[in-house]
């Protein structure tokens, strides 16, 4: 008894001391005072929102706002904000709850303000409330839910061989028995024209021929007064050609892609292979599972030519795997639309939702890349930033080691770069904790030996770096290292 007095007391004592730790501020978490207390999740709850609401904290505005409405996390790139409300709209009315500082970050710093910029920039949505703490959207009715009666179920874009399908809006009345879809497609010199469907029906199968065109659909309806009336959908956007049919080797047994196929355009053979057609970079891994996929990241960082003055330039343009990303029979795929530049080199890869590195490569462009190393040369003409057994030089947005001479044994072992940020809260979440980022790397995937010198070259984020650390690992310890300040 003596014993378990003893442990109840304790308990209440290290309770009140977690409470005053609370209240003083110095705990961080979701059920911590400012968060309940918050103004923009108390003007949530009261309003007692339905729908969906979309928020860059959906954890906390769940937890607190104790309202009818689904909630769904806010993607980290704004490119995809429309994507998002697009997935909601079918919860009813959409509101999107944006915290000005909240405690998980997802996201980086960079990625968080330029959302928080493009939401206030964002046409569709209108500005219901700005609070202390955050501000709160509404999707505007008359721009995004008055479509015409029959509209595509997918906010995907159509694709050769898969089935694109139209529905009507059930709140404008009732499909006629018996009635018939009819499908058209526009093309700028045809015009619109009928589709010859057998016994057409809400769902269509575009082919090769559809490639390039623009669909839409249309079926009389009875309206609540019981008028005969026809519903168009809105245009889809142009009929895409099957990706997998594309890159399907020739000779294939189910005889896809045979034609267009080139093994040519692949660029990058590792865990996905990845394909350059036109201005479109491809990703193919043959033997996926989607659940490891969902969440992955890809780095992807682009070296081109200014058009005029032919001085290189570097685009960071990595992406998310999302929904639209494409699964067929343990084949996953994605793509990235590229700049309309003259393209130099890319260096790419994944990173799985916990942050680790699942592969890199990189690829530069046979003789295109001699331009770029004459800004190479430029670059590390002058005194480096930092020497150790590599010196260390700081191009534009890129850190460069060179070596001169320099053999295989110099490159075996395993770089390392470790930039720490003006602003820790500029790093992505989980690497707060350590306060720095990590680019390690290694020589085979990042560096160029030519003629006894050897050079690689390793981009730099955007967000302000206060300090780098560089250097080689020993196996278990550093070989060497060197610290550079940036201006």
């Amino acid at each position: 008894m003596l014993a378990l007095s003893l442990q109840a007391a304790w308990l209440l004592a290290q309770h009140g001391r977690e409470l005053q730790a609370w209240n003083a501020g110095k705990r961080q978490g979701y059920t911590e005072p400012r968060w309940k207390n918050s103004e923009s999740v108390q003007y949530l709850r009261e309003e007692g929102l339905a729908g969906a609401v979309l928020s860059n904290d959906l954890i906390i505005a769940s937890l607190h706002a104790y309202g009818p409405a689904r909630y769904y996390q806010l993607p980290c790139e704004p490119d995809h904000l429309r994507h998002a409300l697009s997935n909601a709209l079918d919860s009813g009315e959409v509101h999107v709850l944006y915290f000005n500082n909240y405690l998980e970050r997802p996201c980086s710093r960079q990625q968080d303000e330029g959302f928080g910029s493009a939401l206030s920039r964002e046409p569709l949505l209108e500005l219901v409330a700005e609070l202390a703490d955050g501000k709160l959207y509404r999707l505007r009715k008359r721009d995004f839910r008055e479509f015409p009666p029959a509209m595509f179920r997918s906010f995907d874009t159509p694709m050769d061989g898969k089935l694109f399908v139209a529905f009507l809006n059930k709140s404008h009345g009732r499909l006629l028995p018996r009635e018939p879809w009819q499908w058209e497609k526009y093309g700028d010199a045809d015009g619109w024209t009928s589709l010859s469907v057998q016994r057409p029906t809400d769902v269509y199968t575009p082919t090769i021929d559809d490639v390039g065109y623009r669909l839409r659909a249309s079926v009389y309806y009875e309206d609540h007064l019981g008028n005969r009336v026809k519903a168009i959908s809105k245009p889809s956007e142009p009929v895409q050609p099957d990706i997998l049919k594309v890159l399907a080797p020739p000779g294939s047994e189910d005889g896809k892609g045979a034609a267009d196929a080139s093994e040519a355009d692949r660029i990058i053979t590792s865990r996905y292979d990845v394909y350059l057609q036109g201005n479109r970079l491809i990703y193919r891994n043959q033997s996926c599972v989607w659940e490891n996929e969902y969440g992955t990241r890809f780095p992807l960082v682009v070296y081109s030519l200014d058009a005029e003055s032919g001085t290189p330039e570097r685009d960071t343009l990595d992406f998310e795997w999302h929904r639209s990303s494409l699964k067929d029979n343990g084949t996953c795929v994605t793509e990235r639309q590229l700049p309309d530049k003259d393209i130099v080199g890319i260096q790419t890869g994944q990173v799985d939702r916990y942050g680790n590195l699942l592969w890199e490569a990189e690829r530069w462009f046979g003789e295109k890349r001699r331009w770029f190393d004459g800004y190479l040369s430029s670059v590390t003409s002058g005194e480096p930033a930092a020497r150790g057994v590599f010196d260390i030089h700081l191009g534009k947005g890129n850190l460069i080691f060179v070596k001169e001479p320099c053999g295989a044994e110099d490159t075996e072992r395993r770089f390392f770069v470790h930039l720490v940020p003006a602003d820790t809260d500029d790093l992505p979440n989980y690497r707060q904790q350590y306060g720095f980022d990590n680019l390690d790397f290694d020589f085979q995937w990042h560096g160029l030996r030519e003629g006894g010198r050897c050079m690689a070259i390793r981009a730099l984020p955007e967000y302000h770096i206060a300090r780098v650390r560089v250097g080689q690992y020993e196996e278990d310890s550093v070989f060497w290292t060197a610290k550079i300040s940036v201006p």
